[in-house]
């Protein structure tokens, strides 16, 4: 399982389920205009908030590979969503699948394809040439005079 460095817990690796929920809760905190401190978790205010979050996060790491919610959480287009339920989100999630998943489908094609492609030489078998038929054309006329 991948671990991530907590911006709020000094020292200590989290999942990546934690790392988005903590993602989620510095935009919903820079929106309101307030820093969250260490172990925000644990204050009455971010408690609830937390714990959906995280709830949430963990069904979305079942579905989403955790690159993908890494990158479309810091992308420009979910800079305004804060919740990881918002439906604007869920659809970034998807489209960003998509798009790895068609991407290592394609490598995948591409590494197959060489290694079940053998390379042929051909074999040139050298023959004299035949002789050709007299012609009734202008020049086979003139080298008969």
């Amino acid at each position: 399982m991948q671990k991530f460095k907590s911006r709020y817990s000094p020292g200590k690796d989290v999942t990546i389920a934690q790392y988005i929920t903590e993602l989620i809760c510095e935009k919903k905190a820079s929106i309101s205009g307030k820093d969250l401190p260490i172990f925000f978790w644990k204050l009455p205010e971010w408690q609830k908030f937390y714990k959906s979050q995280i709830h949430t996060a963990y069904g979305l790491v079942r579905n989403y590979d955790s690159n993908v919610l890494i990158k479309v959480l810091n992308s420009p287009e979910a800079k305004r969503q804060f919740s990881l339920r918002s439906p604007k989100l869920l659809s970034l999630f998807k489209k960003a699948q998509a798009d790895i998943n068609r991407i290592k489908e394609i490598s995948e094609n591409r590494t197959e394809q060489e290694n079940t492609s053998e390379i042929t030489t051909a074999t040139v078998i050298e023959s004299p040439r035949s002789p050709q038929a007299s012609k009734n054309n202008v020049l086979n006329k003139l080298r008969r005079i």
